[in-house]
């Protein structure tokens, strides 16, 4: 145990720990053909500490050398129409914003390219990808996509990048050194003002709203606003919108490779702080409300299933560990027949609902809700659904 962290964000010294969380998978998002492979997984320890500085969240004991992600590493979000909106608003966006037609565009942590080869298409772009978690072979719809994913981490395999514009999403937070790779990639630019955008979950909402089963191993980084912008302004970025979207699940941030250094004195919103200091008693609170509430389902026979089998759908069945849920859906087909991780359940298509025919349904995340009572309806079914 690190006795005495110095903030990975700032170097402040002014810490405290948020929560201690004893056997996490140390990957979340594996794709696990048998169940006795998804129990044997590996696990640590999550030890949350927070800067008072700030405002970062980070686990001082993370170790990289436990997630060695590649191929049978799956993420992907868009398999959900609401996600897509998401996703397809933000496109618009972006080349609208930064003029995205016909120009070089380079994604950091791609996954297997569906944001970067979206990008393309519809501004003619061409993009370079970097993600070891790529897999061999065409995807459906590359043909006619000038897209080259580079199935690296981009630390071992940059020098320099001629880009007219970077992004990275959901990568950030699972780097244990952020300012340090966020210097690589200015430093790679071979331009100066390349406009680079990232998204990482949002810690506030974490913290405010009781995201709970958000708190995984891989994720070493748990960012507010006052903290991501001061990653990168410490890291010689000058940086412009900071805003919480996907119903404040996420933080996203503008900004540009200056070529010279910047610093900043930003500080936590004051609210960061008080809902640090609730937020241990709140976790087990809310873990203990919930155990209780599965124990009354298998009391009274109701069969139980959990939708997501995401991060949070794992952290909820490792924290839990409650054998009346048996199956998990998810939309995400690559996923399906597959078992999640540490607890072991396995992972069905929203279709075996119909045979099963569950009394409850548990939605991990509460921006799915109305999609999932949507499908359960037009599979004829009418489940109580409630948001974990």
């Amino acid at each position: 145990m690190n006795q005495n962290p110095i903030c990975i964000v700032c170097g402040g010294r002014e810490l405290s720990e948020v929560v201690r969380i004893e056997g996490v998978p140390v990957l979340c998002n594996q794709l696990l053909c048998t169940r006795g492979a998804a129990l044997a997984v590996p696990t640590a320890t999550v030890a949350l500490w927070f800067c008072h500085a700030c405002g970062h969240m980070f686990n001082p004991d993370f170790n990289p050398q436990l997630v060695p992600y590649g191929p049978v590493y799956e993420n992907s979000l868009n398999c959900s129409g609401r996600f897509r909106e998401y996703d397809d608003a933000l496109i618009d966006a972006l080349i609208e914003r930064y003029q995205l037609r016909n120009r070089k565009v380079v994604e950091i942590g791609c996954g297997r390219g569906d944001f970067l080869k979206a990008l393309c298409r519809r501004g003619g772009n061409h993009g370079v990808g970097f993600d070891p978690s790529c897999p061999d072979g065409e995807e459906p719809g590359d043909r006619g996509c000038d897209v080259v994913i580079r199935r690296e981490h981009w630390e071992n395999c940059h020098s320099s990048v001629d880009a007219d514009f970077i992004c990275s999403r959901h990568t950030l937070e699972h780097v244990g050194k952020p300012r340090a790779f966020l210097a690589g990639i200015r430093s790679a630019a071979r331009k100066s003002g390349v406009p680079v955008f990232l998204e990482v979950p949002n810690s506030l909402y974490t913290l405010r709203d009781e995201g709970i089963w958000d708190i995984i191993y891989e994720h070493c980084s748990y960012f507010c606003a006052s903290s991501l912008e001061r990653a990168l302004a410490e890291s010689g970025y000058l940086t412009f919108d900071v805003d919480e979207t996907f119903g404040g699940q996420f933080l996203t941030i503008h900004a540009e490779t200056n070529g010279r250094s910047a610093q900043s004195a930003l500080a936590p919103r004051p609210e960061v702080a008080r809902l640090v200091t609730a937020f241990a008693e709140k976790y087990r609170t809310k873990v203990d409300a919930w155990a209780r509430r599965l124990d009354a389902f298998a009391h009274k026979g109701r069969k139980v299933i959990v939708w997501g089998a995401g991060a949070k759908g794992t952290m909820f069945l490792n924290t839990l560990r409650r054998g009346n849920v048996e199956y998990v859906v998810d939309v995400n087909p690559r996923k399906q027949g597959k078992y999640v991780v540490g607890s072991g359940q396995r992972i069905v298509a929203p279709e075996f609902l119909k045979e099963y025919g569950p009394s409850v349904i548990i939605c991990m995340n509460p921006n799915y809700r109305e999609e999932i009572e949507r499908r359960s309806r037009e599979l004829g079914l009418e489940p109580a659904c409630l948001v974990a």
